[in-house]
């Protein structure tokens, strides 16, 4: 059965919820993380084996899973938290020679 379809068996539905409109402590699957971030399964595992995004696995076993916050900080730029150097003695010091 696909996510998505209801279970012959019972009146349950499965609604699949999108990676981007799920809240923002949602947990998401391998899949889901590697499809908000646009980049194969491959290169997700690679960014939590160098310690870039933190993953989870619900009782210590089975598959891993992701925060979405978590996950959306990797799209942030790095300029957003790094600190702005001071320019303007730069260019004072520059200007004056």
């Amino acid at each position: 059965m696909l996510v998505g379809q209801t279970a012959s068996s019972t009146s349950d539905h499965i609604t699949r919820v999108s990676p981007r409109s799920a809240p923002q402590d949602a947990l998401l699957t391998s899949a889901e993380a590697a499809q908000f971030l646009r980049v194969s399964a491959k290169y997700l595992r690679t960014l939590v084996r160098r310690g870039k995004l933190p993953s989870y696995r619900l009782g210590g076993i089975g598959p891993r899973r992701f925060r979405r916050c978590e996950v959306e900080r990797l799209l942030e730029p790095e300029s957003a938290t790094a600190e702005v150097p001071d320019l303007s003695s730069f260019i004072s010091n520059t200007i004056t020679g």
